[in-house]
């Protein structure tokens, strides 16, 4: 069609890249583009030729809505920036957000997450920011490996616990107060992620990241026997 697209590939690929209704559409057919196959020659080279010949499509995705920045999505709406991600609305500058992930940024296989930002690994939380290995907390900063808490702040390894700074609790007030004295400048941020790297060092690791699974091997798996 000739119309100006966004596309994964630069503009002197060697091969046609369509747009996605094209590519779709019955007004090709990619087995017009078959050949023999030459035993005198390499494999991998005959593959080669066909594959810089044959028709690519600018991005990959399905039933997306106003996400034109987007690859190997479905089911977004309004998202900037990402890839592998489904179901998803407001989210940009990330990977993998899963499952209803909603106004969330620069994340990296985060599901069910919304309102926060630079998180890793992670899933079902609400109002975070540089969280690892975390799920089911709300409002949580600087963490790493925490399970159902809340108001923490450079913590590892709890479990349903609120009103946490590096580890120690606080009350309701306290912790209140110590989180209004920190500025989120960069100099603070990144101080407090090289405490909390070096904190964790203190405190023992599973063996592999991951729950509800039997008779298995492998990491990061859910729900698998």
């Amino acid at each position: 069609c000739e119309k100006s697209i966004i596309s994964i590939y630069r503009e002197d690929a060697i091969f046609p890249v369509y747009c996605h209704e094209c590519w779709w559409s019955d007004n090709w057919d990619a087995s017009s583009y078959a050949r023999d196959v030459d035993f005198t020659k390499p494999f991998f080279e005959q593959f080669l030729e066909l594959h810089n010949i044959v028709p690519h499509v600018a991005l990959v995705g399905s039933n997306n809505v106003n996400c034109e920045y987007s690859n190997q999505c479905q089911n977004n709406r309004d998202c900037y920036m990402v890839s592998a991600s489904n179901g998803s609305e407001k989210c940009m500058y990330g990977n993998w957000f899963q499952g209803d992930c909603f106004f969330s940024a620069d994340c990296y296989m985060v599901e069910k997450f919304e309102y926060s930002y630079e998180c890793l690994s992670s899933a079902r939380c609400s109002k975070c920011s540089y969280l690892e290995n975390c799920s089911d907390c709300v409002s949580c900063y600087f963490s790493l490996d925490c399970r159902g808490c809340t108001d923490c702040f450079g913590c590892v390894n709890l479990r349903n616990k609120s009103n946490c700074w590096f580890n120690e609790e606080l009350s309701k007030e306290e912790y209140k107060n110590r989180l209004q004295s920190f500025e989120w400048n960069h100099e603070n941020i990144e101080w407090a992620k090289r405490e909390l790297k070096e904190r964790s060092l203190n405190y023992p690791k599973k063996y592999y990241h991951g729950s509800n699974n039997a008779n298995f091997s492998g990491d990061y798996l859910e729900n698998t026997a």
